[in-house]
C-alpha cells in the first residue's frame, strides 16, 4: 500500500477514541436536536487534516463521525437530509466502505473549486459549474444528461485530458476526499482498465432531468470512459457498487439466460385453474428455489376466486416438484391477492391480501400471513394483520419482502404494499421480531386521495423493496396513472422505512414501463431490474443493470421474451452460496399472443457462463 493510500486509510477510519470534539465551545444541546448535530458538524470538520491534501480540499465530514458524537443517529440522517434540501452541504460516497458517507459544506466547497482553477481556461466554466450544477444536484455526482439540461455541452463534459473540465467538474482540483490516494495514470482509471463504452442511444442515453429532484440524475460518470461517481475516483474492490463493468470477484457482468423453464400453463385447467397470474420467487432459507403464483379460478381477471400455487425445486431450478396449494379462498366473489415472499431466520414468509377490490361482495380487507417452517414444503395457518393495517387495502408487492442488513433497524423485516385504485398510494409494513409483531411504517399516498383517477395523476401502486449500500431503503414503484412519464418512481427512506418522504421521489425516464408489477433485485453490488420495457405495452421483457444502485442503468440491456409479457419477479442465491459463476432468477408472465398463459422462469448467469 502507498503511503498516500495508507494516510488516508487512516485519516477516514471509523476510530471512536479520536472524534472527542474541542473543548471550550458553545452551550451544550440536547442530543438529537438540530443544534447537537450542528454543532458535531462543525467540531467534527476542525479536524479536518487540511495539511494532508495541502489545503485543497473543503473540510469533509464522515458520517459515522457525527454518529459518534449524536447518539440519535435517525435524527443525524434527518437533519443532514433537511441541510441537504436548503443546499448547504452536499454529499459523496468515498468508496472506504458501504457507510462511509461524507458530508461536505456547499459554500467551502465552491470555495477550493474555485481556487484550483484560478487564472487558468477553466475558471469560467468551472464557476458556471458552480452556480448551476451543485445548487441543482443534492449530491455530488452528475451524469451527463443533467449537465447538458443545465446548459454544458458535450465539449464542456468530454474535453480530453485529465485536466480537462471533466475533472475540475467533479471536485476541488479535479480529485475528492477519496481520490487523492486512488488516482492512476492521466486519462485512466486507477485499476489500469477502461470500462468499454456504453452503446450510443437506447433509453440509457437519452435520459431527461427527472420531474421532483435531481436523485434521478446521480451517478452517471462525466465522460463515459472514467468510472468517476459521486466525485472520486475508485479502486477495485472498495467501492460498494460497482464502477466497472464486472461483478464483485472480477466476473464480467454479461448477463445471459442459460435455462428457461414454463412452471404454469394457463388455460388448460388442471386443479381448477384457468389462469396463473403475478408470479413470485425466492430462495429459501434451505437453498431450495420456492415459485408462487395466483391461480385465478374462473378467468384472468384480477376479482374472483383464487389459490396460491406452488412449486418448489431443491437444486437450483434444475428439477422441480409438483404444484401445493398455499391458501384457497374457496368461491369467494374477490379472493386473494398475492403477495411477497420473505425469508426470516428459518421460516419462509408469504404474505397476501384478500378482498382487496372493493365494493365486491367479499367482507372486509384483510392481509395474511403465512409460514412455513420445513422450507417451503407446507404452511401454518394465516395469522391476520388487520389489527395492524386496520381497514384500508394493504396488497403486498408483489414481489418480496427484505430483512434490513444494515443500520438504521438492522434485522428489520420490510414490505411494502399498495391500496385501492381510489385510494391508492404505497406503505410500509415492519417487524423487528422476525415476523412476530407488526406495525405501519412509511407511506406515500395518491394526490388527489380518495376520488376517482385521472390520467397523469400522482398514483404509486404496485412497489418493491430493496436496500441500498448506505442503509437506506428504495422502493420501486409502479408509476399506475403516468405521472411526469411513463417511467417507474423510486421512493426512499433513510429511517429504516419509519418514513416515505415525497421530496426523495424520483423518477427514471430510462426505464420505460407500460405500468406493470417490475422486478429489482440487489446481489454482488449490482441492482437489476426486469420489466416489459415499453412505454405502453406489455411487450419486451427485459432485464437491466446499475453499477450506481439504480441511479443510471448500463446500456440496453438483456432482452429476456420479446413477446408478451407482464408481472415479473426475481431472487439470487446468497453470495456465498453463489462461488465463481452467479446466477440469478427472473420469473414472469410470459405468452405468445397474451402475457397471461405462461408462467416461466429464467435462470440468468451474470457473467454470462453456461
Amino acid at each position: 500500500m502507498s503511503r498516500r493510500r495508507r494516510l488516508l486509510c487512516e485519516t477516514f477510519e471509523p476510530k471512536r477514541r479520536r472524534l472527542e470534539p474541542p473543548r471550550g465551545g458553545g452551550e451544550p444541546q440536547p442530543d438529537g436536536s438540530p443544534g447537537a448535530v450542528e454543532a458535531a458538524l462543525r467540531d467534527v470538520a476542525a479536524l479536518f487534516p487540511r495539511g494532508l491534501f495541502g489545503d485543497s480540499l473543503p473540510p469533509l465530514v464522515l458520517r459515522h463521525q457525527l454518529y459518534s458524537l449524536v447518539s440519535d443517529r435517525t435524527a443525524v440522517d434527518r437533519h443532514l437530509n433537511r441541510l441537504r434540501a436548503e443546499g448547504r452541504i452536499r454529499l459523496l460516497h468515498l468508496g472506504l466502505g458501504a457507510d462511509t458517507l461524507g458530508v461536505v459544506s456547499t459554500e467551502p466547497y465552491k470555495e477550493k473549486g474555485l481556487a484550483a482553477v484560478a487564472g487558468t481556461p477553466r475558471a469560467g466554466l468551472v464557476r458556471r459549474f458552480l452556480d448551476a450544477a451543485v445548487a441543482a444536484c443534492p449530491e455530488l455526482s452528475y451524469e451527463q444528461g443533467r449537465l447538458r439540461a443545465l446548459g454544458f455541452g458535450d465539449t464542456d463534459v468530454t474535453a480530453p485530458g485529465a485536466a480537462g473540465p471533466g475533472a475540475s467538474l467533479t471536485a476541488p482540483g479535479g480529485s475528492s476526499g477519496g481520490a487523492a490516494a486512488a488516482k492512476g495514470p492521466p486519462g485512466r482509471p486507477p485499476g489500469g482498465r477502461v470500462p468499454p463504452a456504453r452503446p450510443a442511444g437506447g433509453p440509457a442515453a437519452a435520459q431527461r432531468p427527472h420531474p421532483l429532484g435531481a436523485d434521478a440524475a446521480i451517478g452517471r460518470d462525466l465522460t463515459g470512459r472514467f468510472p468517476a461517481c459521486n466525485g472520486a475516483w475508485r479502486t477495485k474492490g472498495a467501492w460498494p457498487r460497482l464502477a466497472t463493468p464486472s461483478a464483485r470477484g472480477g466476473a464480467e457482468v454479461r448477463p445471459r439466460v442459460v435455462r428457461e423453464q414454463l412452471l404454469w400453463v394457463s388455460g388448460e385447467g388442471r386443479g381448477g385453474v384457468h389462469t396463473f397470474r403475478v408470479p413470485l420467487v425466492s430462495v429459501t432459507p434451505g437453498g431450495a428455489l420456492l415459485a408462487c403464483a395466483e391461480g385465478r379460478k374462473r378467468s384472468a381477471a384480477d376479482v374472483g376466486a383464487k389459490v396460491i400455487a406452488c412449486r418448489r425445486s431443491p437444486d437450483g431450478g434444475a428439477t422441480w416438484g409438483p404444484t401445493r396449494v398455499a391458501a384457497d379462498d374457496g368461491s369467494a366473489g374477490d379472493g386473494l391477492s398475492l403477495g411477497a415472499l420473505a425469508v426470516a431466520g428459518g421460516e419462509v414468509l408469504l404474505l397476501f391480501a384478500r378482498c382487496a377490490h372493493p365494493p365486491q361482495a367479499c367482507g372486509p380487507p384483510s392481509t395474511q400471513l403465512l409460514r412455513s417452517r420445513d422450507d417451503g414444503r407446507s404452511w401454518g395457518p394465516p395469522q391476520n394483520l388487520s389489527g395492524v393495517v386496520g381497514n384500508e387495502v394493504f396488497a403486498p408487492g408483489p414481489g418480496y419482502g427484505i430483512q434490513k442488513q444494515r443500520a438504521p433497524g438492522r434485522g428489520r423485516l420490510v414490505f411494502c404494499g399498495h391500496g385501492t385504485l381510489e385510494r391508492d398510494g404505497v406503505s410500509l409494513l415492519l417487524s423487528d421480531d422476525g415476523g412476530r409483531r407488526w406495525r405501519r411504517g412509511g407511506a406515500l399516498p395518491a394526490i388527489p386521495f380518495g376520488v376517482p383517477r385521472r390520467p397523469r395523476d400522482f398514483t404509486p401502486d404496485e412497489c418493491q423493496p430493496y436496500e441500498l449500500p448506505d442503509g437506506s431503503i428504495a422502493v420501486n414503484i409502479r408509476n399506475q396513472n403516468s405521472f411526469r412519464c411513463r417511467c417507474r418512481m423510486v421512493a426512499r427512506s433513510w429511517d429504516g422505512g419509519e418514513t416515505l418522504p415525497p421530496a426523495a421521489v424520483t423518477f427514471q425516464p430510462a426505464l420505460v414501463d407500460p405500468a406493470v408489477a417490475a422486478g429489482v433485485l440487489v446481489t454482488r453490488g449490482l441492482v437489476f431490474f426486469s420489466n416489459p420495457a415499453h412505454e405502453s405495452q406489455r411487450v419486451n421483457l427485459t432485464l437491466r443493470w446499475s453499477f450506481t444502485n439504480g441511479t443510471t442503468w448500463w446500456g440496453r440491456g438483456l432482452q429476456v421474451w420479446a413477446g408478451p409479457s407482464g408481472y415479473s419477479s426475481m431472487a439470487a442465491p446468497p453470495p456465498d452460496a453463489q462461488g465463481d459463476a452467479p446466477l440469478l432468477y427472473l420469473i414472469y408472465e410470459k405468452g405468445r399472443n397474451l402475457s397471461t398463459e405462461t408462467v416461466s422462469l429464467a435462470t440468468i448467469s451474470i457473467a454470462g457462463d453456461l
